[in-house]
């Protein structure tokens, strides 16, 4: 028996992709950012040293990598995956705190909007029904 992937789940891995992408970047181009800037300039801009300005940007990277291993692993199915999703959208209310401690507003309502829409679309019905079928080893047909 097979089970076709369900385009609320369809929505949940270009989110997270797209989420992936979007906090790739951002915190990339802030280390470079931070890597220009003296101790006083750091302490003055973001209001916390040098050291641990940076330390939450590689805490965001590592947010941002595992949303892409959640994207890319998320057609394997069943409760695994379902666990994985959840956590991934734990994962982007962090990020909301993680970028209003480092005051990118933007940034936060950009992070909360797609954790939101995560949660939505991976607890639609359809999805709870893939997420149940393929844990009692049925296999999804589809992209």
């Amino acid at each position: 028996m097979s089970h076709i992937f369900p385009q609320p789940l369809s929505t949940v891995r270009v989110l997270l992709f797209v989420r992936y992408a979007l906090a790739t970047l951002a915190y990339v181009f802030a280390l470079i950012v931070l890597d220009g800037m003296s101790w006083s300039e750091t302490d003055d801009a973001y209001g916390m040293t040098k050291g641990w300005s940076a330390f939450l940007l590689v805490v965001g990277l590592t947010m941002a990598i595992f949303d892409f291993y959640v994207a890319a692993t998320l057609k394997r199915g069943g409760n695994r995956a379902r666990i994985l999703v959840r956590a991934a959208v734990g994962v982007g209310f962090a990020g909301v705190l993680l970028n209003v401690v480092l005051g990118w507003w933007i940034g936060a309502v950009v992070a909360l909007a797609l954790a939101v829409a995560i949660l939505v679309s991976a607890e639609k019905e359809p999805s709870r029904e893939w997420f149940e079928t393929t844990q009692r080893g049925a296999k999804y047909s589809g992209g």
